[in-house]
């Protein structure tokens, strides 16, 4: 098992408030190209939420035209490890003045699994779209070099994703001050890896910070002591991202933003995990590290 390092910094601290896509919530991007094909696919299977979801667009009627009832589709999603078929469950959300058709699961979905999404109307056309979801990862937090604050560093251990075979991670850590949160964001793409040699297993992916550069990069300013900023308390959430098996539109950026298209067709297998860890405010007490 090859291990991977990506070394954080600096870090990229953004007030809380940046969209997210979990669900079915429709804070997200569309993207206006279209793309041949008569219906568009798209959306993201995540292992860790039975309630996953599949949008479908008709492409021949023009998006401010879309209405509750005229998408006549059915939407499948087979397990073929199983052959287990499931008739995905429709929902009406509308965003911005826009109707969209999401497809929701209601069974629970497997790591490592290869599933095939299919459509059909009521001409008999039919179209389907493939996706793998990750198979299962775990973490490990070490605390190293338990000095003052500025001196401390924390590393995060995801097990083991398969990032030179083209899957991805998604993560942020998350902390409060003054009332406000603040969220640090990160992508690990293949591009990132230090060894590009893996195995089966797969590969260690390290995230390495220092607290007092998190803290510093949070408020903006490095005109400050991390004595003076005593956050004890934090969130590691991280999105472990499958194999992109088809070709043309991209879900998610190198930014971290996920962005999903009107027209294409597309659908990520996903996981995502996390923890919520703290550190010890004697790491904050000035006097015991240097006492008079």
């Amino acid at each position: 098992m090859k291990k991977t390092i990506v070394q954080i910094r600096p870090y990229l601290l953004i007030v809380l408030g940046f969209f997210i896509v979990q669900g079915c919530e429709n804070s997200i991007d569309f993207q206006e190209e279209r793309e041949e094909g008569i219906y568009s696919i798209y959306g993201l299977l995540l292992v860790s939420d039975i309630n996953s979801f599949i949008r479908v667009h008709d492409n021949r009627v023009p998006i401010d035209a879309v209405t509750e009832d005229n998408l006549n589709v059915n939407v499948t999603l087979r397990n073929t490890n199983t052959g287990e078929t499931e008739l995905l469950e429709r929902q009406i959300i509308t965003f911005e003045g826009a109707v969209t058709h999401n497809f929701m699961t209601n069974d629970p979905l497997d790591f490592g699994t290869e599933y095939v999404i299919t459509l059909e109307d009521e001409t008999g056309y039919r179209d389907s779209v493939r996706a793998i979801t990750p198979k299962e990862t775990s973490y490990f937090l070490n605390e190293r070099d338990f000095t003052d604050c500025a001196n401390t560093r924390i590393t995060i251990d995801i097990f083991s994703p398969n990032i030179a075979l083209g899957e991805f991670l998604q993560y942020f850590i998350e902390f409060e001050w003054n009332s406000r949160l603040y969220r640090a964001r990160g992508t690990v793409f293949e591009s990132d890896t230090v060894d590009p040699e893996f195995d089966n297993d797969g590969q260690v992916v390290t995230l390495a910070f220092n607290l007092e550069g998190l803290l510093r990069e949070g408020l903006g300013t490095d005109e400050f002591s991390c004595f003076n900023v005593p956050v004890t308390d934090y969130r590691f959430e991280y999105t472990h991202y499958g194999i992109e098996l088809e070709e043309g539109i991209q879900l998610v950026n190198e930014d971290g933003s996920i962005e999903l298209p009107f027209f294409g067709k597309k659908v990520l297998g996903a996981y995502t995990g996390g923890f919520e860890f703290s550190v010890s405010d004697t790491l904050f007490d000035y006097d015991y590290w240097f006492p008079e």
